[in-house]
C-alpha cells in the first residue's frame, strides 16, 4: 500500500527553499509563465500554506516577459530570475525583483549573438563568494556548447566564465550546486566522452574546470535535459542526481557519484509503470529519505512523488497524480519548517493549468516555474 504524502501543490514547475527575512512572516514566493495583467507572466506569493495567492508583479513585454526557470532571493533584499528576451527568440533576460518597493529591473540581456551564451533556461546559484552562477544551454565562444557564467548582484556585472565544448560537454541544463569545497557540480546533456553528456566540477576561484564523468551513449542513457534539475550531496557524502531516459527500460535512472573515489554508480531504474523520465531536484528530507518526482508513469502515466533510501536502496513510489490532483510534475520538492514536502504540477487540477484548488484562486496565472518560501 501507498503512503500518503501531504503535498501542496501549485501551478506548474517549481522548485523550494526557505529563507529567513525581515518580519516573521512566512510566505510562498513564485513565478508564472503567461499571465497576470499583462499577459506575460507574473511574480505571486501565497500564504505557508499555499492560499490566499495574489499576483505582486505583472510582467511587461519591453522588460523582459515569461519568466523561466527559477529564482533565488539574494540577502540584498531582491529575488533574480530568467525571464524571455524580446531582442531574439530563446536569448533570455536576467532580471531582480524587489518585493519591499515593487521595482523590477533587467540586470543583462543575453542578446541575439550568443557570443556569451544564450537560452538560459535555469535559474542561478547564490554561491559563498557573493555571486549568482548559472549555466547557459546555448552560445558561447563555440557557438553551440554552452557557457558557466557568474553575474554580481553588487555590481550587475555578467561575466562568461567558460566555454564548453565537445570534449568538456554541451547544453549544459539543470542549476548548479555548490559544495563545502567551493567548488560548483553540474552537468550537460552531450558531449564528453561518448557523446551522452558529462558530469563537472568548477572551481570559481580559480576558474578550473573538471570531468568527472561521461555518461553513456542514448542506448544506456542521457544526462539530464535542460530545464531539469542538478545534483544533491547527500549524507553519505555522495552525488544524486536522475536521468531522463536509458536504463534498461529506457525510463530513466537516479545515480550516484562518489567523490572521494570517483565511483558513478546506477542506484535504479525507472520502468514507467512506478515512474518514469524524472525531472527537477532531488532533495534529501530530515528522515534522512531522498525524494523526487517524475514527469510520467505511475498508474495513470502522469508521474508519481517516489523516496529512496539511499542506506537500503530502497525505492518507493509513494503518490501517483491523476489529473484531477495535477499531473506532469516537472521540478522538485522542497521540506518546510512545518515537515510537509511542497511542489508543483505543469498541468491538471480543476482548471488544469496545474496543481489543485489553488488553481481556482487566481485564474488570471497560467504556469508557475518556480515557488520560494520566504519568511519576511
Amino acid at each position: 500500500m501507498k503512503k500518503v504524502v501531504t503535498l501542496i501543490l501549485a501551478l506548474s514547475f517549481s522548485l523550494l527553499l526557505m529563507i529567513g527575512m525581515a518580519n516573521g512572516q512566512t510566505h510562498l514566493w513564485g513565478t508564472c509563465w503567461h499571465g497576470g495583467g499583462h499577459g506575460y507572466g507574473t511574480i505571486f506569493k501565497t500564504d505557508s500554506n499555499g492560499n490566499n495567492l495574489q499576483s505582486d508583479y505583472s510582467m511587461f513585454e519591453t522588460l523582459g516577459a515569461f519568466p523561466i526557470g527559477d529564482l533565488v532571493y539574494v540577502n540584498n533584499g531582491k529575488f533574480y530570475g530568467i525571464a524571455d528576451s524580446n531582442s531574439c527568440a530563446y536569448s533570455g533576460v536576467i532580471y531582480s525583483y524587489e518585493s519591499a518597493t515593487g521595482i523590477f529591473d533587467v540586470i543583462y540581456d543575453f542578446g541575439c549573438s550568443g557570443l556569451h551564451g544564450m537560452s538560459p533556461f535555469c535559474g542561478m546559484t547564490f554561491a559563498s563568494d557573493g555571486k549568482l552562477y548559472g549555466l547557459c544551454s546555448y552560445g558561447g565562444a563555440y557557438g553551440y556548447g554552452g557557457v558557466i557564467y557568474s553575474l554580481d548582484p553588487v555590481t550587475n556585472v555578467y561575466t562568461d566564465i567558460f566555454d564548453f565544448d565537445t570534449l568538456s560537454g554541451f547544453y549544459p541544463g539543470g542549476t548548479l550546486t555548490q559544495l563545502s569545497n567551493g567548488k560548483l557540480y553540474g552537468i550537460t546533456q552531450f558531449g564528453g566522452a561518448n557523446n551522452g553528456g558529462t558530469m563537472f566540477s568548477f572551481d570559481p576561484a580559480n576558474s578550473t574546470y573538471t570531468l568527472l564523468h561521461s555518461f553513456a551513449d542514448s542506448s544506456t542513457g542521457l544526462s539530464q535535459y535542460a530545464g531539469n534539475g542538478g545534483l544533491l550531496q547527500a549524507t553519505d557524502g555522495k552525488l544524486y542526481g536522475m536521468n531522463y531516459e536509458g536504463g534498461p527500460h529506457n525510463a530513466g535512472f537516479i545515480f550516484s557519484y562518489d567523490l572521494s573515489t570517483n565511483v558513478y554508480n546506477e542506484v535504479f531504474d525507472f520502468d514507467s509503470l512506478n515512474g518514469g523520465s524524472p525531472f527537477g531536484n532531488l532533495i534529501q528530507a530530515s528522515n534522512g529519505l531522498i525524494y523526487g518526482m517524475t514527469e510520467v508513469g505511475g498508474n495513470s502515466s502522469d508521474g508519481v512523488i517516489f523516496s529512496y533510501d539511499i542506506t537500503t536502496n530502497t525505492y518507493t513510489d509513494l503518490f501517483d497524480f491523476d489529473g484531477t490532483n495535477g499531473e506532469t510534475p516537472t521540478r522538485g520538492l522542497m521540506q518546510a519548517r512545518n515537515g510537509l514536502l511542497y511542489g508543483t504540477t505543469d498541468v491538471g487540477g480543476n482548471l488544469y493549468w496545474g496543481g489543485s484548488s489553488l488553481v481556482l484562486i487566481l485564474i488570471l496565472i497560467l504556469k508557475l516555474f518556480y515557488i520560494i518560501l520566504v519568511q519576511e
